[in-house]
């Protein structure tokens, strides 16, 4: 419901964004807090595959959701 009246007030593209980096943030403060930390050479190694998965599939799946929520009615959306 939040995110339909953002759409309103924001592009889809800058509230995808501003969502991803607050939870990418968060995530990698809570996984730094309970994860061990991983070398250097892993880190590069998958640096293809998080690309692949973090910015092209998860990103035009929010977009495809943010554009739903901008063409349904509010009773709709809530109840998704």
């Amino acid at each position: 419901m939040f995110a339909k009246r953002a759409l309103y007030q924001i592009s889809i593209t800058y509230l995808v964004f501003l969502r991803s980096t607050v939870s990418a943030f968060v995530f990698f403060i809570v996984s730094y807090l309970f994860e061990t930390t991983a070398s250097l050479d892993v880190l590069i190694t998958s640096i293809p595959y998080l690309l692949f998965s973090g910015l092209i599939y998860l990103g035009i799946m929010r977009m495809v959701m943010y554009y739903g929520y901008k063409n349904t009615s509010v009773t709709h959306t809530v109840a998704m």
